[in-house]
């Protein structure tokens, strides 16, 4: 299997960060979800973890999932609840650096009406509370948004998301088109095997042309 160095997981990474940083990893996605399930009961990521991550110089993405599967769970409304849920919980909780970058995700197929009567608002949504609950525009968070190729570009060349990480999914409205064509900071791939160091996790490459994608290690350094 190809080496990767960035991985996205819903599970707790603290007693695993020696081994992945062993195995050449760089960079861990983990998710700001206030309501952990039985399903993923470690997919919140906590301050210890983070702390742990970065004294084991590995870099942080942070994304933002909550109940984010269904057209139902986009409106506006939704979006700044969310959005300021997830302003909240990085600044207060894991000290995140401003100017760094939260993503939040659609991961289901869409097109058109689907994308400007749900999603858009949504996005709108969250960058009016980023707005909100910052002390000014110049110190609050960027957005990222996760999903297919079609969504993410639409909402970049809208000015709703400034970092683009593209779905595994390549059945997915635009994602060949955008991975043909390299329109992406992130690009979630699919692999056959989706355990590393104990834990199931997904790999992700950086486009080759970028150099910032959002993440950070407490220490107020960009990457």
């Amino acid at each position: 299997m190809k080496a990767y160095n960035i991985i996205d997981t819903n599970w707790c990474t603290t007693l695993k960060r020696k081994c992945l940083k062993a195995v050449g990893i760089q960079t861990v996605i983990r998710y700001y979800d206030k309501d952990n399930s039985c399903q993923f009961p470690q997919k919140q990521l906590e301050c210890d973890e983070a702390l742990a991550l970065i004294e084991s110089s590995i870099n942080i993405i942070a994304a933002f999932q909550n109940a984010n599967k269904n057209l139902s769970d986009f409106n506006y409304e939704k979006g700044y609840k969310d959005g300021k849920d997830a302003y909240i919980w990085a600044s207060d909780e894991i000290g995140q650096p401003t100017g760094t970058a939260i993503y939040f995700a659609a991961n289901f197929n869409m097109f058109y009406l689907e994308l400007q009567d749900y999603i858009i608002p949504y996005f709108q949504g969250i960058k009016q509370a980023f707005k909100d609950f910052s002390s000014n525009a110049k110190s609050t968070y960027r957005i990222g948004a996760y999903g297919s190729g079609f969504m993410i570009n639409t909402l970049k060349n809208q000015g709703l998301c400034q970092y683009r990480w593209l779905s595994m999914n390549s059945n997915f409205n635009g994602t060949q088109e955008t991975i043909d064509e390299e329109k992406y900071e992130l690009r979630q791939v699919y692999t056959p095997v989706n355990r590393l160091c104990g834990i199931e996790v997904n790999y992700n490459l950086l486009n080759p042309k970028v150099r910032n994608v959002g993440a950070f290690n407490l220490k107020n350094y960009l990457i």
